[in-house]
């Protein structure tokens, strides 16, 4: 088994949020509901979405993993092939 797990909303769908900040100018792309081992999911989506250290990060407080850009459909696909 993966040592992290993600849960459905009550709709079942995935939890993964496109967010646009400072007026529209700042698009980031937002996981939430993961228990287990969050710095293993980063780095397996940092790999699989060919994204730079900077690009993405951990909310330790709330953990939740923050993606710059829109890219729910990359995180969708990422989470369907493990199974999620």
């Amino acid at each position: 088994p993966l040592p992290y797990h993600i849960h459905r909303t009550p709709s079942q769908q995935l939890p993964v949020y496109q967010l646009a900040k400072r007026g529209g100018n700042l698009l980031l792309t937002r996981l939430r509901k993961i228990d287990g081992d969050i710095a293993k999911l980063k780095e397996e989506l940092q790999q699989a979405l060919g994204l730079k250290q900077e690009q993405i990060s951990i909310n330790q407080l709330t953990k939740h993993i923050i993606i710059k850009g829109w890219r729910r459909n990359e995180v969708n696909q990422f989470l369907q092939t493990r199974n999620f």
